[in-house]
């Protein structure tokens, strides 16, 4: 099981480490000159209340979690989180964005509503429809000893 978390957290670091975006917060972060310059640039990103973390870039000082910035950044964590939770759905997806202690921000700085966005990942995401569709079928009929027949359709 470690080594399932570990691979999956491999991969939202992988995407978070190469941002454009987080790299230049984590340069700011670094390097002093360039700090002011960025914090004039993108003043809704407060820079100085984020801790370099060696797991997760950053840990907010303030909530103690991990902010990630960037609408599209969010989107690949939970496309990346979704894939992982073999398409389980929304609940899954939010249970593992609080267990990992993730924050998500528009490149200004403004939270996300990320219930939405993961309503809307699912919603969307052909793969979530199709196991939602099998849940579906097998609280109507249970199994009850037979043995379940995936359908053809849903077979790649």
């Amino acid at each position: 099981d470690s080594e399932i978390t570990s691979s999956q957290s491999e991969k939202v670091t992988k995407a978070v480490s190469s941002d454009p975006l987080m790299r230049r917060i984590k340069s700011a972060n670094e390097n002093k000159n360039f700090s002011k310059l960025f914090e004039k640039e993108n003043p809704g990103i407060p820079l100085k209340t984020l801790k370099p973390d060696t797991d997760k870039l950053f840990m907010s000082l303030s909530s103690k979690k991990y902010p990630l910035f960037g609408q599209q950044l969010m989107e690949r964590v939970i496309q990346i989180m979704d894939e992982e939770n073999a398409h389980q759905g929304t609940k899954e997806i939010l249970m593992r964005i609080v267990k990992d202690k993730y924050d998500f921000f528009d490149q200004r700085g403004v939270a996300l509503d990320i219930n939405f966005f993961v309503k809307k990942h699912v919603e969307r995401c052909q793969d979530c429809q199709e196991v939602k569709e099998i849940k579906t079928q097998l609280e109507k009929e249970p199994l009850e000893g037979r043995l379940m027949m995936v359908p053809e359709n849903l077979i790649q």
